[in-house]
């Protein structure tokens, strides 16, 4: 039991003490109720039986990083919009790109150039639109 917790529990108790029929009840029933909060008897306190702390809180959930950031997109001297990103997934014609916010969209191969060294994919303003690449 802590100092608190001892202090707490002898100020109840000294109200048993008291004049007042009503105030002597309500002792008794906070003097329960303290115990019962805590998970002890009566004996536990007179056995000198330390007070249970309370379970730790439980670990928070893990985090998930926060996305890359891959920059702003531009539009670079090819005339195409460089869009900064990751290929999640391919097939023979398309990509499957996500720029790291959570969004994903299929490009055509036959449209779009990857360069995964940069984590770059170059895509027409007019695909870019359509899939909400840039605004």
């Amino acid at each position: 039991m802590n100092a608190a917790e001892r202090e707490k529990l002898a100020a109840i108790l000294g109200m048993l003490g008291s004049e007042f029929p009503g105030e002597r009840a309500a002792a008794g029933l906070a003097a329960t109720r303290f115990l019962k909060d805590r998970k002890l008897q009566w004996q536990d306190v007179l056995n000198g039986t330390p007070f249970r702390a309370a379970p730790p809180p439980p670990p928070p959930p893990p985090s998930r990083p926060p996305p890359p950031d891959f920059g702003t997109p531009f539009v670079g001297k090819d005339g195409l919009w460089h869009i900064g990103g990751a290929v999640l997934r391919q097939t023979e014609k398309a990509w499957l790109f996500t720029t790291g916010d959570g969004d994903e969209c299929w490009l055509p191969k036959s449209q779009c150039v990857w360069s995964p060294g940069v984590n770059d994919m170059a895509v027409p303003e007019w695909l870019a639109r359509e899939k909400d690449l840039i605004v």
